[in-house]
């Protein structure tokens, strides 16, 4: 269905304490349900990888200073493993202001770009 994923700082391990950085109790709710539904094996991102059948190409961009950072680098690590055509860009600093943002957006749109058609 889609030639492409991708994700900037992506939140891919769905982790109740990180997420609440983020998001209040209602809103993880209205989106996972009870905090063991998010617990739920469904949601890990390995496990619905492992069952695609077919593999998009998938670009992660994360700073290293985000929460999520090693999380993004372990998806990566297992996506290769599956042997998905991944990227993994890694931006030495920045956060989540407008500029760090448009210089993440850029490098998708660049990835998404050079897809091989």
């Amino acid at each position: 269905m889609f030639e492409a994923a991708g994700s900037l700082n992506g939140i891919v391990e769905l982790d109740e304490n990180l997420l609440s950085y983020w998001w209040n109790q209602t809103q993880l709710e209205y989106v996972f349900g009870s905090v063991d539904e998010m617990r739920d094996e469904d949601y890990k991102l390995e496990k619905l990888a492992s069952a695609a059948q077919v593999k998009p190409e998938i670009y992660l961009n994360c700073i290293r200073e985000n929460r999520q950072y090693m999380y993004n680098k372990k998806l990566f690590d297992y996506l290769e493993k599956e042997k998905y055509m991944v990227s993994f860009d890694e931006m030495d600093s920045g956060s989540t202001d407008l500029n760090s943002r448009n210089m993440q957006l850029k490098k998708w749109l660049t990835f998404v770009s050079e897809l091989k058609r």
